[in-house]
């Protein structure tokens, strides 16, 4: 009831439990997947419409692009974007995105 138009969440559902797969340790371990992750088919579609928040969903870049310019619009109530990724692909391009991160922060001088 305290959420204004303006408050948008995007979720990454990678089925559960990914964040084991970027950090070290786990990530390098064959039985990641039976005791670290918590894999679900779960989404936030209903759990949006129950609490009266937009929903929109994106399952590749094409309907990414799409959902979007809508999603960001400021409206009267809240928006949730659920993006579905792959959850093998997921970890590994997020770990290039920190690298990519790194690079750039590097050459920033105070």
């Amino acid at each position: 009831k305290y959420l204004k138009g303006n408050f948008k969440i995007i979720l990454v559902n990678n089925k559960g439990g990914n964040i084991f797969r970027i950090i070290d340790g786990p990530s390098e371990n064959t039985v990641t997947e039976t005791f670290f992750e918590a894999k679900q088919d779960l989404h936030a579609k209903y759990l949006c419409k129950q609490f009266g928040v937009n929903y929109a969903k994106a399952t590749d870049e094409k309907e990414l692009a799409e959902a979007l310019p809508g999603f960001l619009k400021t409206g009267e109530r809240p928006g949730v974007l659920e993006v579905f990724t792959d959850n093998i692909v997921s970890p590994k391009t997020l770990k290039e995105y920190f690298e990519y991160l790194k690079l750039q922060t590097s050459n920033v001088k105070p």
